[in-house]
């Protein structure tokens, strides 16, 4: 069951030091107050529309993503629109067996990484090195 406490656990950062929260939202009115929440608590995040409510991009379609630094809005990467081209080569069972070995391989780089997914990794480095190189 989701509710407005289960957002809010997605707000927190258990972290110490500067870092970079990675959050998502499942329905978009949330996107706003989290959004404004992050801007309020001059928090470092990447916001996203999330996959089965979880912080990961869909591998099947590029979510709108938000990055804030210390607050500010940095960037926003509008999600895909239109209909697919075509669907990533993703595992037909979801079984954890089956998930495992799909990850193995694209580590391994026996299978490409989904754009989606690599878009995500990209905005998470560009952050982080933003992160690094500027005073907490």
């Amino acid at each position: 069951l989701r509710n407005p406490a289960h957002s809010l656990v997605k707000l927190m950062n258990p972290g110490l030091g500067t870092n970079l929260l990675i959050s998502s939202y499942t329905h978009p009115e949330y996107a706003l107050s989290m959004a404004s929440t992050f801007e309020l608590m001059q928090s470092n995040a990447l916001l996203l529309r999330g996959t089965e409510g979880e912080a990961v991009a869909d591998p099947r379609r590029q979510p709108k993503m938000e990055l804030f630094l210390r607050g500010v809005r940095q960037d926003t990467v509008p999600p895909q629109a239109g209909s697919l081209d075509a669907l990533p080569e993703l595992p037909r069972d979801i079984d954890a067996a089956s998930t495992a070995a799909y990850i193995r391989a694209v580590l391994a780089g026996e299978r490409p990484v989904p754009q989606p997914i690599a878009a995500q990794v990209a905005h998470v480095v560009q952050a982080e090195t933003c992160l690094q190189g500027s005073p907490a």
